[in-house]
C-alpha cells in the first residue's frame, strides 16, 4: 500500500508543479486577447511576454492547483478505497467547474482536473487491485454472514 500513498502524493506534487509553471508562464498562454491583439498588450505596463503572476499575482495563479491537489492529499493520507473513489468524484466535479469557466484566467485552470482525474483513475485501480491481490478479498458464505466469528 505504500506505493499507492506515494502515487497520491506524487499526483498532488505534480498539481502544485503545474500551478507554478502556469504562474511563471507568459500571459499569452492564458489570454485570448494576446493572441488576437499582440501589438496592444494586455494592460498598459504589461506585455504579452510578461508572466501571469505579474498580471494577477502568484496566489490567484496557483490556488486552483492547490484545490486540485487537495483530493490527492486527502486520499493519500486516508488511504482507503472509498477515499480514492471520492477523489475521482472530486476531480470530475472540479473538471466540470473548469469547463464551465474555461474563459476565466483563474477558474479555467480547474480544467486541469481532467488529466488529474485520468491519473487518479490509474491510482484508484492500482489501489483496488492491491486490495484484491495482496490483502485478499474476504470470503463470504451464507454461514459466516449470519453468525459472528468466534475465537477458536
Amino acid at each position: 500500500m505504500r506505493f499507492v500513498r506515494v502515487a497520491w502524493f506524487l499526483l498532488a506534487g505534480l498539481a502544485l508543479f503545474a500551478g507554478y509553471r502556469r504562474a511563471v508562464a507568459p500571459i499569452s498562454t492564458v489570454s485570448m486577447r494576446c493572441r488576437t491583439e499582440p501589438s496592444t498588450g494586455f494592460y498598459c505596463p504589461l506585455t504579452c511576454d510578461d508572466s501571469v503572476h505579474h498580471l494577477i499575482g502568484m496566489w490567484p495563479a496557483v490556488y486552483p492547483y492547490l484545490i486540485l491537489a487537495t483530493p490527492a492529499v486527502v486520499a493519500g493520507l486516508v488511504l482507503r478505497r472509498r477515499a480514492s473513489f471520492a477523489a475521482l468524484g472530486a476531480y470530475a466535479v472540479l473538471s466540470a467547474l473548469g469547463l464551465m469557466n474555461w474563459g476565466d484566467e483563474v477558474w479555467g485552470a480547474l480544467l486541469a482536473g481532467v488529466w488529474m482525474g485520468a491519473s487518479a483513475t490509474l491510482v484508484t485501480v492500482a489501489h483496488w487491485l492491491t486490495w484484491l491481490v495482496v490483502d485478499g478479498r474476504p470470503e463470504r458464505d451464507s454461514e459466516s454472514a449470519l453468525t459472528p466469528a468466534l475465537p477458536h
